[in-house]
């Protein structure tokens, strides 16, 4: 499929019009306007592969705000991006005391019934 000059125009005349408000649709669900700047140009990536389908059913700024709301819901269950490493592994003793220090209860362990 190509794409005429008039298609490309449309989209980025649509992007550079709609950007800060697909910004602050973003912002208000990530809380970091950082990432809402990634999420908007990753929302205007997929909105501009099927540009020429939304501008037939005029459906332009709805499918960029359902695309900003996708990338975020996509960049939230990524938990890789929000993991960070430990300098080393915790040991059962730290582990210990940490839940001694949060107020967590060490539960026993249940032992497995067999059924007859």
């Amino acid at each position: 499929m190509t794409r005429d000059a008039g298609t490309d125009a449309a989209f980025t005349e649509f992007a550079i019009a709609s950007r800060a408000r697909l910004r602050s649709t973003a912002y208000l669900l990530c809380g970091d306007w950082d990432r809402a700047s990634d999420h908007v140009q990753e929302a205007l990536i997929r909105v501009y592969v099927v540009w020429p389908r939304l501008v037939r059913h005029s459906r332009e700024i709805t499918s960029a705000r359902e695309a900003v709301v996708n990338v975020f819901l996509d960049a939230s269950r990524k938990c890789s991006s929000r993991e960070q490493p430990l300098a080393r592994p915790p040991t059962c003793r730290r582990v210990k005391t940490w839940h001694r220090r949060e107020g967590l209860a060490a539960r026993p362990r249940r032992r497995q019934v067999e059924s007859r």
